[in-house]
């Protein structure tokens, strides 16, 4: 299976099949991963990590709770790339950020099976 259409899938669990938001925030993460964010999801999960957030990356990835991450984390995290990708969207990187707080940790945390992405 495609690193997207995991990702899409891993969307559609976590909002539970609710039609265009699916979309929405499928397109959100796949335009993250395609950003230059190295690597896809384990580069994100990286550069998060790098950022100084590695204890929340590390529950993302374990069989617990995963740990939340503020919006404030994810821009201080991403930088620029908010930016980039807010106005792709034509959304506020404020947006973008509440966005992927909401749903980066189940993201990750759904595409790392024994704790590998």
């Amino acid at each position: 299976m495609a690193l997207l259409d995991m990702v899409w899938n891993a969307v559609k669990g976590l909002m539970g099949g609710q039609g265009a938001g699916d979309m929405i925030a499928s397109q959100l993460v796949e335009r993250v991963l395609q950003s230059g964010v190295g690597g896809g999801a384990s580069g994100l999960a990286d550069l998060i990590s790098q950022a100084g957030f590695g204890e929340q990356v590390q529950s993302w990835l374990s069989n617990g709770p995963n740990l939340p991450i503020a919006p404030d984390q994810i821009q201080q995290a991403l930088g620029p790339q908010i930016g980039q990708i807010a106005s792709q969207f034509g959304m506020s990187p404020d947006m973008i950020s509440n966005a992927l707080s909401q749903y980066l940790p189940g993201i990750i945390d759904k595409m790392s099976p024994g704790g590998r992405l």
